[in-house]
Order: structure tokens, then sequence, then C-alpha cells
């Protein structure tokens, strides 16, 4: 029986691949197509799972159909990346077409990934003559000050960001400037006064990405270490906490599938996790001062009665978020803007006659801002007359 529908599938996989509905042979662009379909959907969240030499074979194959598939050879380059080969990687971007959508993005690879192999210089060079050929591409001045940031050139990284924020006055910009900010505070060792001011300049920057967007984990990261440089606990651990809280959902709820390297999520959420600990030991707080669960911070050791008594931290003052949505299917279901839920751990929806109902996230779709609410129960409510 396990033979029988093992050897179903597959025929079905063929026939997917290789066969129109009326059992005619599909032509090479399409059959290559169809293969590209089946890789991405084998793809999943957990990439540690993933049988990258499974992916890079079928990926050969389509192009092999499609010599001209663009996608395919960005997807295996993306792969090659993935796995540090650059060199292969290069090769395969370079393969894309010059007016491909996809071909600013893969000759910005390629010039990150030169940085990556010890070329800095002509990774810089080719990054500056992407960004004079394409003026209109905001990303490449990201990646030109992220480049800049690797190599702790962080003055001429801070006027990257400031030439993206004149362009587009967004949040990634005004954090890339708070970051090399602090970073620059923290490079001064024999000036205080000077270290002082980027640090204040670090917050304030930070401060107005929070503007922007007032859930912004880079900017709450941000600003939990420059509090800390100034030695201000409380500040330090609130902002922190907001970073951790916030900091993995962009990277979960925007994964695209051409897009495999993010821009250092992972490695900011690991990162703002260890200082949230660091903070609470070195602030003599615990995390449920701030209204936080528990957390091991690493084994108790003796010590001398503290100096000084610690600040007392505020009063955790508990976020409400509301947004509108309406009722379906059958009165126990909710539709609303999936923004209005996100992160969030008790949802209550309120309705006209008073009545609030508990619900949680049945379904969501981050890309289209759209979530779908399950009720604990039935509202009361009159019938309508249609």
């Amino acid at each position: 029986e396990y033979r029988k529908k093992n050897k179903e599938s597959a025929m079905a996989l063929l026939n997917y691949i290789f066969f129109n509905e009326n059992s005619s042979i599909k032509n090479n662009e399409i059959i290559a197509r169809s293969i590209f379909e089946v890789v991405q959907a084998s793809v999943t969240d957990d990439q540690s799972q993933l049988n990258y030499n499974f992916l890079l074979f079928y990926l050969s194959i389509a192009n092999l159909f499609d010599p001209n598939f663009n996608e395919a050879y960005y997807y295996s380059a993306q792969i090659y990346q993935i796995l540090q080969n650059y060199n292969k990687a290069e090769s395969l971007y370079n393969k894309i077409h010059v007016n491909h959508n996809l071909y600013v993005d893969s000759q910005k690879n390629i010039a990150i990934n030169k940085s990556k192999l010890g070329f800095f210089k002509v990774g810089e060079q080719q990054l500056i003559k992407l960004i004079d050929d394409y003026s209109n591409s905001d990303n490449l001045l990201v990646a030109l000050a992220d480049l800049y940031r690797l190599e702790k050139k962080y003055d001429e990284a801070g006027k990257a960001y400031q030439e993206l924020f004149e362009i587009e006055k967004s949040d990634i910009a005004e954090q890339g400037i708070a970051d090399c900010k602090r970073h620059r505070g923290n490079q001064i060792k024999n000036d205080d006064e000077l270290r002082k001011k980027y640090y204040d300049e670090a917050i304030k920057t930070a401060n107005k990405a929070l503007e922007i967007d007032d859930q912004s984990a880079l900017a709450n990261f941000v600003l939990g270490l420059s509090y800390d440089a100034k030695k201000d606990g409380i500040k330090a651990i609130s902002h922190m906490i907001t970073a951790v809280r916030n900091i993995r959902l962009p990277y979960e709820e925007s994964r695209d599938s051409l897009e495999w390297e993010k821009r250092g999520d992972e490695r900011y959420f690991a990162e703002s996790n260890k200082k949230l600990r660091e903070f609470f030991q070195k602030y003599g707080y615990r995390p449920e001062d701030f209204g936080e669960p528990s957390i091991a911070t690493g084994p108790k050791t003796p010590s001398s009665p503290p100096t000084h008594q610690p600040q007392q931290p505020p009063k955790p003052a508990e976020r409400v978020y509301s947004g509108t949505g309406f009722l379906f299917s059958a009165k126990d279901y909710v539709i609303t803007n999936w923004h209005v839920v996100r992160g969030t751990k008790n949802i209550k929806v309120k309705f006209l006659n008073g009545e609030k109902i508990e619900a949680e996230v049945a379904l969501k779709d981050p890309q289209n801002d759209i979530a779908f609410l399950k009720l604990e129960r039935q509202p009361q409510l009159p019938p309508s007359n249609l």
C-alpha cells in the first residue's frame, strides 16, 4: 500500500511538472517554471532542515530546460551565498539579464560578497557605481551603509544613512544614523565629553526613529545600548525588553522565498537577549520588576551588600492597541488588520452593545495586513434586518 501511494505521489509530481491538464507535454519554459515552483514549495522557515543539494539539483534542471530563467539563477546564487561559496554565487548572479528586476539586487550581493572575501575596496566601488547608475534604488544606499558598518567605518556609514534620510525620511535611515553615533561613542576612549555627545546624539536620533515606528526593534536596541553606556539602567532595560519582543517579527512575517539573507535580524535578536540578561544582572533588577516573566540569568554568586539602592523602576504600563473589524461566518469569526493584533498576547473584541469577548488569531496574512480572529464564544447580538 505504501509503495502504491508513493508511486501515485511521484506520478502526480511528474504530471504536474511535465504535462498539461489535457495530457499534452508542456513547453520547456513552463516545465522550468513548474520545477521552480516545486523547489519553492519545498522551502521551510527552518533553514537548518533544508537539503540544499536537493534544491540546487532541481534548480540546475530548471535552468537546463530554460537557460534564460533568471529567478532560478538568483535562487541558486542565494543558496551558494548561504553556504559561503561566494565565487559560485557570483558566477550565477552574473547570469541574470541586465534588464531583469533581479539584476540590481544580484550586483549588490556580488559587491557585498567581495567584502566578505576580503576585497572591501572592490565591493565599495561596485556599490558606489551601482548607486550612480540606479539613483532611485534606496536599498543600495542601505547596503553601502551596512558595508561600512561591517568594516567599522561609522562616519562613512552615517553619511550614507544621512543621504538615504534626505531622499526618504524612513525609520531605517534614522536607526542606522543612531547606531553609527553609538558606535562612534564606543570608539572614543580618552574624551568623556565627546563620548557623551555621541551617545546623546544616538539617543536623540533613535527617538526620532520611534516617532516613525514606535515599535522599531532596532531603534529600541540602539536606545538600550546607549542608555547603558550612560549607566541609566531603567531606560536601558525598558528599551531592550521592547527590542527583544519585536526584533523577530519582521524576520518571520516578511520572509520572501527569494530573499534568504535578512538584514541581521537573527543576530540582533540573539544579541538583544544576551544584553537584556546582562542588564538585569548589572543593575540589580529582576524581570518581574518590569512586568516580564522570570528568566534564568545565570547562577547566583555571593556578593557584598550593594553600596546604593537601585532606582525604583516605573510600574509597567499595559499597552493597549485598538482597531476595527467585522463579524462573518456565523458570528464567531472577526476580520481585522494584522498590524492591530501583531505581537499581542491578549486579544479582546468589544461589540457595540458593550460585550467583550476574548479571541485568538486563527489565520494571518501579513503581506496584505489581514488577520482572522476566532472568538471564544458568539456575541449576544440582536438580529439585524437586511
